[in-house]
């Protein structure tokens, strides 16, 4: 990506992913890193996100989830898809409003066996497009998550 000097960028909203998708063709790399640098329980876990753009609003996509020191039991890699297609594309453009849909199936490295995460949100622009609301759903085994529920994110954007 650094040679090609184009880029492309997108935000997890709250470990739920946006309703941004990958081009089609293009490639996108995500790391994410938590760390606790002092005292007892010193930690540091990472997840890595590789999606590929096949078109239709859609990427598939593959994640390590919680890999670090000291190696959590939900160390998981997981396959799956992320579908965002844009409502009112011809009449609001402006509005981008998307129903996102996503699946992953998780295979647990610490004999944890298999698992999945599913996750769904409807999102929109507004204020002059500036600010992008995204509200939905997400639902998995103890292999993805230890939450399960809705959250309602706003998020600022472009």
């Amino acid at each position: 990506m650094l040679a090609t000097g184009i880029g492309y960028g997108q935000q997890a909203i709250v470990n739920m992913p946006s309703a941004d998708i990958t081009p089609k063709g293009k490639h996108f790399l995500m790391h994410e890193t938590q760390a606790r640098a002092w005292g007892p329980g010193r930690s540091w876990s990472g997840t890595n996100f590789y999606a590929y753009g096949v078109g239709r609003s859609t990427e598939l996509a593959v994640t390590s989830y919680n890999g670090g020191s000291p190696l959590a039991r939900t160390f998981s890699t997981g396959v799956g898809f992320k579908s965002a297609p844009q409502f009112w594309r011809e009449s609001r453009p402006e509005l981008e409003a998307k129903l996102t849909v996503g699946q992953m199936m998780l295979f647990n490295h610490r004999g944890g066996g298999l698992g999945s995460f599913t996750y769904t949100h409807g999102s929109f622009r507004v204020l002059n497009g500036g600010f992008c609301w995204a509200s939905g759903f997400r639902a998995g085994t103890s292999l993805a998550m230890r939450f399960r529920g809705c959250c309602f994110t706003p998020r600022r954007s472009r």
